[in-house]
């Protein structure tokens, strides 16, 4: 488990640098940010969705998907980017099941544990030492 996750960051990074520098490359030569994020989402939309057996049903999936990995580039950067990639591409290959009799559950269970914890701390560093409720009420 441990190696896969590994190997998905380093997927991860490479991703991400190919998707920033598509982004960047577009952006100098469009010279407007919201132009060039549509720029993304038509050449990798339409790169992914002309891969598909349905691409009138996928289209609307993976515009939706580089829509989102365009926003979260041009509005928060990088290292957003590059976690949300991490999280999708580790969450959407996971097998989820309920049946903890089969050899994988654990597995399973560690990865949706693991990435609760994060998001936790996460949490826990943004309040940036405030507490969570205010104790005196007025």
């Amino acid at each position: 488990m441990i190696g896969i996750w590994l190997l998905n960051v380093v997927q991860c990074v490479v991703a991400t640098l190919e998707f920033f520098f598509v982004l960047f490359l577009l952006r100098v030569v469009l010279r407007n940010k919201w132009l060039a994020a549509a720029g993304f989402i038509a050449i990798w939309g339409g790169m992914n969705t002309l891969q598909n057996h349905h691409p009138e049903i996928m289209a609307f999936v993976w515009i939706g998907v580089f829509g989102v990995a365009a926003f979260a580039a041009t509005r928060f950067g990088l290292i957003t980017l590059a976690v949300a990639i991490f999280t999708a591409n580790i969450l959407l290959g996971l097998p989820y099941t309920l049946d903890f009799s089969v050899w994988y559950a654990d597995s399973a269970l560690f990865v949706l544990l693991s990435f609760v914890a994060i998001a936790g701390w996460g949490f826990y560093q943004s309040l940036a030492g405030q507490p969570l409720w205010k104790l005196d009420v007025d």
